[in-house]
């Protein structure tokens, strides 16, 4: 007997079960299942993120922008830097002289200053017009009608401001020592019309250089002493002292505890009833001078000798004749501030080293014959205080001509001066002071 079995699950090939599935059904199925995930939860996502993107795309936009700001300003900046530091390179730097008051001028090692003051002064003659200022040389004479300087003997009243100064100091160093250059002018030079302007012409004080121990230029005379005189406020200075300024060539060494100076000077025959045309233009020879200086705490003293030559080559005169002077002065510091001075000068045909109207000699009988001249000067400074000073000085000088001559000229000159000087700040502004000054003087001829 047969029995036939029937299977409820009927066993399935083997074969893969893609085998029997289209490949393009599977795609299918995959985007469509891919579209209701998308339609019912991608969409909102995707929409967050986008809106995401751009803001981060935004400010990542806003960055980008602000870094190119930021190195545009900064490339600006490093302009402006480098600017700065060219201008640096080439800005002008002033460094301070070894002179008190200098500066040394850029890209140089020469040291420079400016100086000066302004003066002015009020004069009031009681007895005689000399002008803007007193020597006892012009004081006109009373025997004398005007025509011949006897006039003005009146009040006269004099408002000036010519003695004001303007000064340039240089100082460059060298092998030789320090080369120091100086400059100097006034305004006493020819005057103005005081009807309009007052216009007063520059007039050469100094102007020299000093290279080591060499000094070549105009200044003060080796034989004029400096120093050794009281103050006073009228320039000459009164009678009495030497007084020259003028072009020279001068030696200076120190050996021990004295400065010995030498110099060729500029020579003047001043002689007087000379011949038409007799002056400067005779001169052959320099004058010589020879010094020396002492310097302490106790003040200051010095002796000068003088050789010079008076010469006359014209209109028929042929003449030469030695002159000389010899000078002796002294500063001698008393107690304080306080101080005494002596000045005394003596010689044959000293002229204008003595007075500027001595002269050194007079033609007696187609001869030169040198004056004797002698002068003397006392003065003593007191230092009140700070403030006020006060000085008080005379002097007297000798003119004696020789024998034979029948001029007129000055043969006794003298004057005593009485000041005092106020200075209102000497500590902020020392150069601001105020002077009051009493002349008296007296002239023989």
């Amino acid at each position: 007997m047969s029995m036939q079995t029937t299977e409820f699950f009927p066993k399935q090939p083997r074969w893969p079960v893609r085998s029997h599935i289209p490949r393009f059904g599977l795609v299918a199925a995959l985007c469509g299942a891919t579209f209701w995930i998308l339609a019912f939860t991608g969409a909102p996502v995707r929409a967050d993120e986008l809106q995401d993107l751009k803001q981060q795309l935004g400010t990542l936009q806003k960055r980008i922008e602000t870094l190119e700001s930021e190195k545009v300003e900064k490339e600006r900046l490093q302009r402006r830097v480098e600017k700065l530091e060219a201008e640096k390179k080439e800005e002008v730097v002033l460094k301070k002289g070894p002179i008190p008051g200098s500066f040394v001028v850029p890209g140089t090692n020469t040291a420079i200053k400016f100086g000066g003051f302004v003066q002015f002064d009020t004069q009031l003659d009681f007895t005689g017009d000399s002008g803007d200022t007193f020597s006892a040389s012009n004081i006109p004479l009373k025997k004398l009608p005007d025509t011949q300087g006897g006039g003005g003997r009146t009040e006269h009243l004099r408002l000036t401001a010519r003695n004001t100064r303007l000064n340039f100091t240089s100082l460059t160093p060298s092998p030789w020592g320090d080369v120091k250059g100086f400059f100097e002018f006034d305004f006493r030079g020819a005057q103005g019309n005081q009807a309009t302007t007052n216009a007063e012409a520059p007039r050469l004080r100094h102007a020299y250089v000093e290279t080591g121990p060499l000094l070549f230029g105009q200044t003060w005379s080796t034989f004029f002493s400096l120093g050794t005189a009281a103050d006073t406020l009228s320039w000459v200075g009164g009678a009495g002292g030497t007084f020259a300024r003028q072009p020279q060539i001068r030696y200076t060494r120190k050996v021990g505890a004295t400065e010995l100076q030498f110099a060729l000077e500029n020579p003047e025959t001043d002689i007087g009833n000379a011949p038409t045309g007799s002056g400067d233009l005779n001169d052959l020879y320099p004058d010589v001078v020879a010094k020396a200086r002492w310097k302490g705490k106790w003040g200051l003293a010095d002796v000068a000798w003088l050789s010079r030559f008076l010469r006359v080559d014209r209109a028929g005169v042929n003449q030469t004749e030695y002159g000389w002077g010899v000078t002796a002065n002294a500063r001698i510091n008393t107690w304080g501030k306080d101080a005494a001075f002596v000045q005394t000068v003596a010689g044959q045909g000293l002229g204008h080293y003595l007075d500027f109207s001595f002269k050194s000699g007079h033609l007696v009988s187609g001869d030169i014959e040198p004056s004797d001249q002698w002068g003397a000067k006392l003065g003593y400074k007191h230092v009140f205080s700070d403030q006020i000073e006060s000085n008080v000085s005379g002097g007297i000088e000798m003119d004696n001509p020789p024998q034979g001559f029948t001029g007129d000229p000055n043969h006794r000159l003298w004057s005593g001066h009485a000041n005092v000087f106020y200075k209102p700040f000497p500590k902020n502004v020392p150069g601001l002071w105020y002077g009051l000054e009493y002349i008296h003087g007296e002239r023989r001829t």
